[in-house]
């Protein structure tokens, strides 16, 4: 049986090009970008935190995690420096107890893979971050957790149709005789905190925004928020019909395309629709798809995270 996620799906729908090299021949870029790998790591660390660990066993997950990887890869200045984003983390935890969150963690839902059948001939799976009961109506919701460099209208626009958070909640709806309401975002902006600043004086420059030294305040300038996206009953039988659709494209790409040396025959879909701008393999395309690059330029990793 063919088994696809979303983000086999939504690569089908970017590039034809992007889908085979890495969800048919299984290939990565070399450097993890450290963008991808603090984000894996602050999700450990909700996850933690949300099956009811501390504040301080949930940063230390993250700390035993990124810090050596940052200390080797980013620079210090850099917003996703450890020290940076160690300090965001903390902040958000002390913040953001359980019993003060709109809704209440349902037991047993952290970071819960889910299946089901999206054809006969295709299975569906998801890794759900947290499923939550909302605290004043009793409403079912699925989670996620989400970090980036800036939480903006222009950025919490892609939840609102995006097939990620329907995936989500169709897969949760396929496990329950409940109604599943929609899904909350929990955004965490990864942003760069203000360093402290000294006068010629020896003393510290006041912030304007708090009328205090950037040493009281710092953390202050940490951004979070907690939204929530809703689908209608026909929104997603819009978003099925359109996952069948391409899963049925992606069991034709594995069907064609069955080693590198097929490569260049893949079509470039990225080129017209901006898949490329953040796509792992652009240097690559770049350098034209060489199938002789490949070793040189990627690694085997196939994408099979029900496997791990």
């Amino acid at each position: 049986m063919l088994r696809v996620d979303n983000s086999r799906l939504k690569s089908v729908a970017t590039c034809d090009t992007q889908a085979v090299i890495e969800f048919v021949l299984g290939y990565q870029g070399k450097e993890e970008p450290a963008a991808r790998k603090c984000g894996k790591d602050l999700h450990s660390a909700l996850a933690h935190f949300f099956r009811g660990g501390t504040v301080e066993e949930s940063v230390g997950v993250f700390s035993n995690a990124y810090s050596q990887f940052a200390k080797d890869n980013v620079p210090d200045d850099d917003r996703l420096a450890y020290g940076n984003v160690v300090d965001i983390l903390d902040e958000y935890l002390r913040s953001h107890s359980i019993d003060r969150l709109p809704f209440e963690p349902v037991e047993g839902s952290v970071e819960t893979p889910v299946t089901a059948r999206l054809t006969d001939e295709v299975e569906l799976w998801g890794l759900l971050d947290l499923a939550v009961r909302e605290r004043n109506t009793g409403g079912l919701y699925v989670l996620d957790h989400k970090s980036t460099g800036k939480i903006s209208s222009w950025w919490t626009k892609q939840f609102r149709l995006g097939s990620q958070m329907s995936t989500y909640i169709w897969l949760k709806q396929q496990t329950t005789d409940e109604v599943v309401t929609g899904a909350y975002i929990n955004a965490i902006e990864i942003g760069k905190l203000p360093d402290v600043r000294f006068k010629a004086d020896g003393g510290e420059y006041k912030c304007r925004t708090h009328k205090t030294v950037y040493s009281e305040c710092r953390r202050q300038h940490a951004k979070f928020e907690l939204f929530i996206t809703s689908r209608t009953p026909e929104q997603l039988d819009e978003w099925h019909r359109d996952a069948v659709a391409l899963a049925s494209r992606f069991e034709s790409l594995t069907r064609i395309f069955k080693d590198v040396e097929m490569i260049q025959h893949a079509p470039t879909q990225g080129k017209f629709n901006g898949g490329c701008t953040f796509c792992q393999f652009r240097q690559f395309c770049s350098a034209g798809r060489r199938p002789e690059l490949v070793e040189s330029m990627l690694v085997y990793q196939p994408w099979e995270p029900w496997n791990e």
